[in-house]
């Protein structure tokens, strides 16, 4: 998978909340796939301005119709984010997004990958 932490920047309150970043994590898997780079998951993480609360949002490639493998990318990030104590805002066959403290940022990537 691909992951970005977006660092406080002017756009930064438009982006801390979950459909504007799921958007952008649309928006930024197509431009990558126009260059040719190979599809996989993206975790984007957003700190709300004001806030030690961290959005993270988990997108997928978007489905195959008939597809057998189903989301292991999405079961990892639901793991990882129960096993912090994180609350589910939303979970979806293509994405999932959760609100962490700042502070458990690092250690929801480290498990991430742990899992994956």
């Amino acid at each position: 998978f691909r992951w970005l932490k977006l660092e406080e920047s002017s756009d930064a309150e438009l982006l801390a909340h979950p459909l504007s970043l799921t958007k952008f994590c649309y928006f930024l898997m197509d431009a990558l796939r126009e260059k040719g780079a190979r599809m996989k998951p993206m975790i984007c993480a957003a700190r709300k301005p004001g806030s030690n609360m961290v959005l993270i949002v988990g997108v997928t490639n978007r489905p195959c119709l008939g597809s057998q493998h189903g989301n292991r990318f999405g079961l990892a990030f639901r793991a990882v984010a129960e096993d912090l104590g994180a609350t589910f805002t939303h979970d979806a066959f293509e994405s999932s997004w959760i609100r962490l403290d700042v502070s458990a940022v690092n250690a929801f990537m480290i498990r991430i990958c742990e899992k994956l």
